[in-house]
């Protein structure tokens, strides 16, 4: 059993990098829930602990107590880049400049890889597999990987940045990369049951759920919207006059 980490860089006071209209926190924290639910649906043989699932701050030293005392074996901190000069572009990873285990170089090696076929199709160049000496790496206790998407100061690549389809393939081209550095055996997949119409009330959710309401992450706990609830993959109770996609901790209303 694989113990990981989905850091969604920033988050509540810290919005990170601001640019185009995009605030670092809200795209990362998408791209990290699309990632959670990949692995969760495809994959098997690991736990998974995210540091926030809403904008909410977590301090980078809370960060890597956490790491510690969940014995973790991979972090991956999710982050989307900022320049000065806007025609900066690119995707990039980092591990630690100092002496690290094989195994981190050969987890950054794979994520890397894996992502970039996916960021290769949006026209993102490849900037390369680096070595900095940036807080998390070199603190976080445990094999750590940063991944730097694109740059939000980059008018074209803040569009992306804006997608939510987009959002959905960086997060999900992260969980494969993980599951392929980590060698997680495929789940077996089950076709969701819908509960017949007579099955009476859903159970309400009565622990923190992350909300996006058109495209801004809010902070639920307990009913979504009306006293509807959700149960994973099973079934999502009628909402009038709204869209409801997502799943789990990551529910989206479109109004």
């Amino acid at each position: 059993m694989k113990t990981i980490i989905l850091s969604a860089g920033h988050g509540g006071r810290d919005p990170g990098a601001t640019a185009n209209g995009v605030r670092e926190s809200d795209a990362v924290l998408a791209t990290c829930l699309y990632c959670r639910d990949y692995l969760e649906d495809h994959y098997e043989g690991h736990r998974l602990i995210l540091p926030r699932t809403t904008d909410k701050f977590v301090s980078l030293a809370d960060r890597a107590r956490l790491a510690g005392n969940e014995g973790a074996d991979l972090y991956v901190s999710m982050h989307m880049n900022w320049y000065k000069d806007p025609n900066a572009h690119g995707f990039e990873t980092f591990r630690y400049k100092g002496t690290v285990k094989d195994t981190t170089v050969r987890n950054q090696t794979i994520i890397h890889d894996t992502v970039y076929k996916y960021m290769n199709t949006l026209g993102i160049s490849d900037r390369g597999k680096k070595r900095s000496s940036h807080w998390v790496v070199k603190h976080v206790p445990t094999s750590v990987v940063l991944v730097e998407y694109l740059f939000i100061s980059n008018p074209r690549e803040a569009r992306f940045a804006q997608d939510s389809g987009k959002l959905r393939g960086m997060g999900e081209a992260t969980a494969k990369g993980i599951a392929k550095a980590l060698d997680l055996p495929k789940a077996e997949i089950s076709t969701p049951v819908t509960p017949p119409a007579n099955s009476g009330p859903l159970p309400s959710i009565r622990r923190r759920i992350g909300v996006e309401a058109d495209n801004r992450m809010t902070d639920e706990v307990g009913y979504l919207i009306n006293n509807a609830t959700y149960v994973r993959a099973a079934y999502v109770a009628g909402l009038v006059g709204v869209e409801v996609t997502g799943h789990g901790d990551h529910i989206k209303i479109k109004t």
